[in-house]
């Protein structure tokens, strides 16, 4: 496929395995996570930029152990009620089959962002985590939202 086909949804396609490094500037943290077993799962340690074929990432904790972990992404806000919680990006990308928290109930995720994405659009990015310990069978994560570049 050439990098000029690629478009949002190919970021399936692309991801990868990345451990992230120091938090970086660009990143907001938007709250509204939900808790589960072990507390309200959290987004830290965002690193990159959403430019053409350029890495980012983050680290993901605080989850439900052994458990699947479904990253929510959008090009808006949606804040809409869900399982108990609040969903924050409208849905326009799920991964699915999402990703295993492992026994510590933390992972990194890490991808290279695809070209054909205009410049200067919001993006928000959330996890659910089938958690049987809290509200509704679904813990949330703080939503993150950056900008492309």
């Amino acid at each position: 496929m050439r990098a000029s086909t690629c478009s949002f949804a190919t970021l399936v396609l692309l991801l990868a395995s990345a451990t992230p490094c120091s938090g970086q500037a660009g990143w907001t943290d938007l709250g509204k996570g939900l808790a589960g077993a072990n507390g309200v799962p959290q987004l830290t340690q965002a690193w990159g930029t959403l430019s053409p074929v350029g890495n980012f990432g983050w680290e993901l904790n605080h989850c439900a152990f052994d458990s699947t972990a479904l990253l929510v992404a959008g090009a808006s806000a949606i804040d809409a009620p869900f399982k108990g919680g609040v969903m924050v990006p409208f849905p326009d990308f799920i991964y699915f089959p999402g990703q295993w928290t492992g026994p510590g109930g933390v992972f990194g995720f890490g991808a290279v962002w695809p070209v054909g994405i205009p410049a200067g659009a919001p993006m928000d990015f959330q996890y659910w985590i089938a958690d049987p310990a809290a509200v509704h069978g679904w813990s949330a994560s703080n939503a993150l939202t950056t900008t492309t570049a």
